[in-house]
């Protein structure tokens, strides 16, 4: 049952470091020839977003694998069959 869970969020994550890892790994790149302050803004303002992002991610899957989430889950199932 967790890994029905699990496997969607591990999705997420993957999908999540493309869509915020490349860019940066883009910037970091150009950095090497020259730098200016706003590319760096711009790396710290989407590494605080991807900061955020996981941390919201580890509540999501704190409440996914609580004992009475998993329960109702069960009942709400029960009930739909």
């Amino acid at each position: 049952m967790v890994e029905d869970i699990l496997m969607p969020i591990a999705g997420m994550l993957f999908v999540l470091t493309l869509i915020f890892g490349w860019p940066i790994l883009g910037m970091i790149k150009r950095s090497r020839q020259s730098i200016n302050t706003s590319e760096l803004q711009h790396i710290g303002d989407r590494l605080a977003q991807l900061d955020e992002l996981e941390e919201r991610i580890r509540v999501l899957e704190s409440v996914i694998t609580d004992g009475n989430y998993q329960l109702r889950k069960q009942f709400e199932d029960l009930e739909k069959e």
